[in-house]
């Protein structure tokens, strides 16, 4: 596209198009049109009446959805909700009444597909997650044609301003702009790391973070994560190869079985790139240390225990000797103290106390020497949680793209059904729009790899295949929402918004395109025009950059009349001719500049005066 459109003072207002005109194609051509806007239903009501609804209302397009997940209720709606004849009806509704659905939102709870939740990643909960959206594939598969199933991305937590404050934003003036986020967040939330066999989150290092280390002459200092990012370009400067690998094992590893040491050598890109990072060095360190207390516990109750040995075999020729001498004393003669039963029977007790501490001490060792070695191997099963989750989340989408592949093929759909993961907002990965784009691509990558891997498709069809069935949702409101962690002003964040959009279109990521309004702090839902959402600019860069998807209106409180309020403010001729005529209802403004008309005057035409008249969904009376 090459052209910026949210850079401009005053937004331009997409291209001429009028209802009325005896052929409007000749003035829409590819632009947008009014045709284009659709609203979704409400997600907690039966979606066939909020169909029929959403069609007496005017609207020709709608995206339906769901809020339930589960086993569905009248409470808690789900696809499963809804049977065959219900499906069937609202497919042949929208048919007669030449209504589109291109879109099914799969459950609003669902925020993210790598499976995170409460401190872990759960392969349960994310394979919960892909059962729940698959069956909105199936769904969508007998409701619609083809189109978009929405699901939310959320996929782990991340500091917006460690992320993306160093990524400066230059506006067209030369201003440099950081993104930043809510006092003290980025200084005080940790890189965190997780177990890459089990999921769980296996430590966390803070921005502040300070540990002690000792230098050559045996002094305690203290060290920092400046000291470790110094070590990481020392250690990748210094040891190259295996020799790099050896040097860690040598140092942090030392338990590791022959396997594990072999899965290491094989994977020595990845694990050199997780043995240079500062973050991961630190959390080694403080394993390392505490691997080295179970050392020195370990090493305490192994001489416990070899003292003890010493002091049993000693104890035991006592008692042998003693009982040996007793037993050859003649009858009738005095046996001294030392060697009577009752002294013999205190030594055997003994022996036995001593016997069980020396099991118990053993135990200790054991159980320190596993904690020794579980440490050991933990240092080198931790990778930072954006590698796992982003690969956790490609897998997932992966799969549910394949799946809809394969109903778009059995119901021969004809458009394909895709997976379309949606911007959340900031402060989870997959808000900002760049996590928008790697989220899309390494899923296409991930499902090219999976179908070429059991030689279904070539690598050529695959990559068709996953453009097809993978494409993101792009929501406008969602977006709004990074103005709190912008440093500029309402124009530079515009241009800002306008440029990463501007990416996201020339790579053909987006594929489908929410619209709702707020003031940047939280998803209100408010109606086009009613927030400070650039939605005139996000629109006008749409038609410019030809987008062909539906763009659906998400509406709040204010329901049907967010979708004529937002054509209202885009200013579509079906409201208006641009700087040209007033709107269908604004009859009051016409009367001599009065705010109003007077009720003598008109009566017939003013909506208000008897509410069980019929009227066009313009508010226009039947005459």
């Amino acid at each position: 596209m090459g052209e910026n459109c949210h850079d401009h003072d005053t937004p331009e207002i997409p291209g001429y198009w009028h209802s009325m005109d005896s052929n409007p194609s000749q003035y829409t051509g590819d632009k947008f049109s009014a045709g284009q806007l659709s609203i979704s239903t409400p997600p907690f009501k039966n979606q066939l009446d909020s169909i029929r609804t959403r069609i007496m209302q005017g609207a020709t397009n709608v995206e339906l959805g769901f809020t339930g997940t589960g086993k569905g209720t009248g409470q808690n709606l789900t696809p499963g909700t809804l049977g065959i004849p219900e499906r069937i009806a609202i497919k042949e509704i929208a048919k007669i009444n030449d209504v589109g659905i291109n879109s099914v939102h799969s459950a609003m709870s669902i925020q993210g597909l790598a499976g995170f939740s409460q401190n872990q990643f759960s392969e349960e909960k994310r394979a919960t997650d892909i059962e729940e959206v698959k069956r909105t594939i199936d769904f969508a598969s007998d409701v619609t044609d083809g189109g978009a199933i929405v699901v939310h991305t959320g996929e782990f937590p991340y500091s917006v301003k460690r992320k993306y404050g160093d990524k400066l934003f230059t506006t067209k003036d030369g201003k440099k702009i950081e993104l930043s986020e809510e006092l003290g967040r980025a200084e005080t939330y940790p890189i965190l790391f997780v177990d890459k066999y089990d999921g769980n989150v296996s430590g966390g290092v803070r921005p502040n973070w300070t540990s002690f280390s000792f230098d050559e002459k045996g002094k305690e200092h203290t060290i920092n994560l400046d000291d470790m990012e110094k070590l990481a370009k020392f250690n990748l400067e210094k040891y190259s190869d295996k020799n790099f690998i050896e040097k860690s094992i040598d140092t942090f590893g030392k338990h590791l079985s022959d396997k594990r040491k072999k899965e290491i050598y094989e994977n020595k890109e990845g694990y050199e790139k997780t043995l240079g990072n500062k973050y991961w060095l630190a959390q080694a360190h403080d394993l390392d240390i505490s691997s080295k207390e179970s050392e020195a516990r370990r090493e305490e109750y192994t001489l416990r225990v070899n003292e003890a040995a010493d002091r049993l075999t000693k104890l035991h020729s006592d008692i042998e000797a003693r009982k040996k001498i007793k037993k050859n004393i003649p009858k009738n003669r005095f046996i001294p103290h030392d060697i009577s039963e009752v002294k013999i029977s205190e030594l055997e007790e003994d022996y036995k106390k001593l016997s069980y501490q020396q099991k118990l001490d053993e135990m200790h060792r054991q159980s320190y020497t596993l904690a020794q070695a579980e440490k050991e191997k933990k240092i080198f099963d931790m990778i930072p949680i954006e590698d796992y989750g982003k690969q956790q989340t490609s897998k997932s989408i992966a799969e549910l793209a394949i799946h809809a592949q394969k109903m778009t093929k059995e119901k021969n759909l004809k458009k394909p059904l895709f997976v379309a993961p949606e911007n959340l907002w900031g402060g989870e990965y997959g808000a900002h729009p760049e996590d928008l784009k790697q989220i899309i691509n390494n899923a296409r990558s991930q499902f090219v790899k999976n179908v070429t891997d059991n030689k279904t498709m070539s690598e050529n069809e695959a990559k068709i295949a996953a453009k097809d069935h993978i494409k993101a949702t792009f929501d406008i409101g969602h977006a709004n929402i990074w103005r709190k962690y912008f440093g500029g002003n309402d124009n530079e964040f515009k241009q800002w918004l306008g440029n990463e959009v501007n990416k996201l279109t020339k790579e053909g990521i987006i594929g489908h395109v929410h619209v709702s309004d707020n003031f940047g702090y939280n998803d209100e839902h408010l109606p086009p025009g009613y927030g400070n959402a650039p939605i005139k600019e996000f629109m006008t860069h749409l038609e410019k950059g030809k987008y062909k998807g539906e763009i659906i209106i998400e509406p709040g409180h204010h329901d049907i009349q967010s979708y004529n309020l937002g054509m209202k403010h885009l200013e579509t001729p079906i409201y208006r001719i641009h700087n040209k005529t007033s709107t269908w209802t604004d009859v009051a403004g016409s009367y001599f500049g009065k705010s109003h008309t007077y009720g003598y005057i008109t009566p017939q035409y003013l909506p208000s005066q008897d509410k069980n008249q019929a009227f066009t969904w313009s508010e226009l009376p039947l005459e």
